[in-house]
C-alpha cells in the first residue's frame, strides 16, 4: 500500500472499523517524514506547530491506520523506486513527507500527486493558494509549482484525490498560472 501522506483520509481505510488491518499481508510504504511527524514521540500529543484539528484528525488516526502494519511499514526519504516501475517522489508541504508515485516512465506516466492539489479550478490559475490543511504552506505551493511546470513540460497526467472526474489530468500553462484538463475531455477541446 503506498500512502501520499497519513492524514485519515488516506490512511484510514487500512483498517476495519474495530481496528484489524483490511490487507493483512500488505506492506504499507511512506514517507519517513510523515512517520516521524505524526507517530513520533508521544502519539496523539500535538507539537505546537500543529493545526488545533492536528490532534484528533490525524496523529490519533494515523496511529490507529498503521498499527496493525507496524511491522511491514517501510519508509524512504527522497525519491527512488518503491515497487516495480513506481517512483517515489517527495512533494512536501501539504504534510511534512506528502509524496506522489509516478508510475511508469516518458508519455504513458502518470504521476499520483495525493492531496497537492485540493482546488483545481482555484490552484490551477492560482498555483500559490493553500488550504488550511497544508502545514507548510509556502512549501505546498513551491512543490505544487514545480509539480505543475514539470507536467506541463513532459506531458506527464497527473492523479490526485482532489482533481475532477475522472481523477486523471492533464496540466497546461496558461499565462501565469496552469489548466488542469481531466483526462476525459483532452481528445474533444484540443488540450
Amino acid at each position: 500500500m503506498l500512502l501520499t501522506h497519513l492524514h485519515l483520509d488516506h490512511c484510514g481505510g487500512l483498517i476495519d472499523g474495530d481496528g484489524t488491518a483490511r490487507f493483512p499481508n500488505a506492506e504499507v510504504v511512506v514517507h519517513a517524514a510523515e512517520v516521524d511527524h505524526w507517530l513520533g514521540g508521544e502519539i496523539g500529543t500535538p507539537s505546537d506547530d500543529d493545526p488545533p484539528w492536528a490532534e484528533s484528525v490525524t496523529r490519533r488516526g494515523a496511529a490507529a491506520a498503521v498499527a496493525p502494519y507496524r511491522d511491514r511499514l517501510r519508509t524512504f526519504d527522497c525519491e527512488q523506486l518503491v515497487a516495480p516501475d513506481i517512483t517515489a517522489v517527495p512533494l512536501t508541504g501539504h504534510t511534512p513527507g506528502h509524496s506522489g508515485y509516478r508510475v511508469g516512465s516518458g508519455a504513458d506516466a502518470i504521476l499520483v500527486v495525493g492531496d497537492i492539489v485540493h482546488v483545481p479550478a482555484v490552484q490551477g490559475p492560482r498555483p500559490d493558494a493553500s488550504v488550511i490543511f497544508d502545514v507548510d504552506p509556502d512549501a505546498a505551493v513551491d512543490a505544487r509549482r514545480t509539480l505543475f511546470a514539470e507536467a506541463d513540460r513532459d506531458g506527464i497526467r497527473i492523479a490526485g484525490a482532489h482533481t475532477e472526474f475522472p481523477g486523471v489530468t492533464l496540466v497546461r500553462r496558461v499565462d501565469d498560472g496552469y489548466r488542469l484538463v481531466p483526462d476525459l475531455w483532452v481528445g474533444s477541446i484540443g488540450a
